[in-house]
């Protein structure tokens, strides 16, 4: 995507190809939306697909994706939406290694991961649960593929994040056991898993997982200070009714100091 600030007023954005061999600003693909995020290219070069959006929408409010047939002279043919609108937000759309598009739509409420084949879209695992995330910033991941049939995915569910794997052809999903309760970043090759995990316990961190072995290794901790689990708290995940008869979901932190005990009537005010 490019940004270009040259003229008067807001940025222009727009889909661009560079040619590495020469000094240009890019050869503009896609223009005349007032936003667009991840263009990726198919595995055989030949399709270009890229999500938009149009002000006053953020991407979580309502954005479209969009594919188009790449000509040799760099140009765009044959364009079509697959899917979105003003009102059903897309997420990360993602080629698998056959060629297939995937991409994370909340159509039903919920955002779950869905493909486009034969000119149809198919949901691959229906559930009260998230497999996106707001677009605050660009680049976000939470699925990958570590083979044609089988997708690394993240998903919050009661306020929790799990990682699994997605079968593409039986639609099975498989929860791995992990420390972490918050999971994001997640990056698949063969049976490695790469990814950013955290908990009340655990810092932030980029882990390795072994898909064959289900060997977890912490490559790097975001702080080496160690603190003493008696003054770490343990949060409960809670759920409560708001609005337009929906639910909410958070966690509770009661206090937690190893030093102190607090009495019954504390205990009393601090629920109440």
């Amino acid at each position: 995507m490019r940004e270009d600030h040259t003229g008067y007023g807001e940025a222009i954005n727009t889909v661009v190809s560079i040619d590495v061999k020469t000094e240009s600003a890019g050869k503009i693909l896609v223009s005349g939306n007032n936003f667009y995020a991840s263009p990726r290219l198919s595995p055989d070069g030949l399709q270009l697909t890229w999500l938009t959006w149009n002000h006053p929408n953020m991407p979580w409010d309502g954005a479209e994706l969009w594919v188009g047939k790449l000509n040799e002279d760099g140009s765009i043919d044959e364009a079509v939406r697959v899917a979105g609108s003003i009102n059903e937000s897309i997420f990360q759309p993602e080629w698998s290694p056959d060629g297939t598009l995937y991409f994370v739509s909340d159509r039903s409420g919920w955002w779950n991961i869905y493909r486009w084949r034969d000119g149809k879209v198919e949901p691959l695992c229906p559930m009260d649960a998230e497999f996106g995330q707001p677009q605050w910033v660009f680049a976000s991941a939470l699925y990958g593929f570590a083979s044609e049939r089988r997708i690394v995915c993240s998903y919050t569910k009661k306020g929790r994040d799990s990682l699994a794997t997605l079968d593409t052809l039986t639609r099975a999903l498989d929860d791995i056991e992990l420390p972490f309760t918050a999971i994001s970043q997640v990056h698949a090759a063969g049976d490695r898993v790469v990814f950013i995990g955290a908990s009340s316990t655990e810092p932030t961190s980029i882990a390795s997982l072994n898909l064959a072995t289900r060997e977890l290794e912490v490559l790097r901790r975001s702080r080496e200070t160690v603190v003493d689990a008696g003054y770490l708290t343990s949060p409960r995940a809670i759920e409560f009714p708001t609005e337009g008869g929906l639910t909410s979901h958070g966690y509770f932190y009661p206090p937690r100091n190893q030093d102190y005990t607090a009495t019954a009537n504390e205990n009393r005010l601090w629920w109440l």
